[in-house]
C-alpha cells in the first residue's frame, strides 16, 4: 500500500493501516471518516469534498478565500476552511479540535497481500510475513484465504476446438 503525491515528497508515502478518524467540529459536531488510510509519515491530511458531503449530509460552498461546510438539516455552518493554495482549503479547527484518531487499524489479510503482490501464491505471502524480508509488512493471519477467481481463471486451460 503506497502512493506518491506529486510535488509534495520525494519518497513514496506508505499507509500502515486503515481505520476510522473522528474530527471534532465546532458546535459539538463529530465527523467520522470511515476506511481512512493511516499514513504516519505524512504531515498533510486531505479530505475530499465528496466524502464530506456524504459523511455529514452537508453542502460545501466556496468563495475566493473561504470554504463553508453547511448542514443540510439545520442550514448552519459546521466548519469553515481557509484557502492555502488554488484548490486546497485548510479546515479552521483549533489544535485541540483537530484530529482525534480512533484507529482500530485494520491489518491487511492474506488475500489483500495476495492481490497487492500480483496474485502471489498464498504460501509465499505467509512466508514473507513470518520471515520478515520486508520491513513493516503487517498481516492478519486469522482468516482463511479466499478462493481467488482471477487466479482460477488464469490457470484454466481448454481443449482445442475440433474442426468438423
Amino acid at each position: 500500500m503506497g502512493c506518491r503525491v506529486k510535488g509534495l515528497e520525494t519518497s513514496p508515502i506508505t499507509a500502515t493501516g486503515i481505520g476510522d478518524i473522528q474530527l471534532s467540529l465546532p458546535n459539538s459536531h463529530i465527523l467520522t471518516l470511515k476506511n481512512t488510510l493511516y499514513i504516519p509519515n505524512c504531515n498533510l491530511r486531505l479530505i475530499s469534498c465528496g466524502t464530506l458531503i456524504k459523511a455529514l449530509q452537508c453542502y460545501v460552498l466556496f468563495d475566493i478565500n473561504k470554504a463553508f461546510i453547511i448542514s443540510k438539516s439545520s442550514n448552519t455552518i459546521l466548519v469553515t476552511g481557509t484557502a492555502v493554495a488554488s484548490n486546497l482549503y485548510k479546515l479552521d479547527l483549533s489544535t485541540d479540535q483537530a484530529f482525534t484518531i480512533s484507529i482500530p487499524t485494520r491489518i491487511p489479510t492474506i488475500h489483500t497481500w495476495h492481490r497487492h503482490l500480483g496474485h502471489t501464491n498464498y504460501q509465499t505471502v505467509i512466508d514473507m510475513a513470518q520471515h520478515k524480508p520486508c520491513e513493516g509488512m503487517q498481516i492478519n493471519l486469522s482468516h482463511i484465504p479466499h478462493i481467488c477467481e482471477p487466479c482460477i481463471l488464469g490457470k484454466q486451460v481448454r481443449s482445442p476446438v475440433l474442426k468438423v
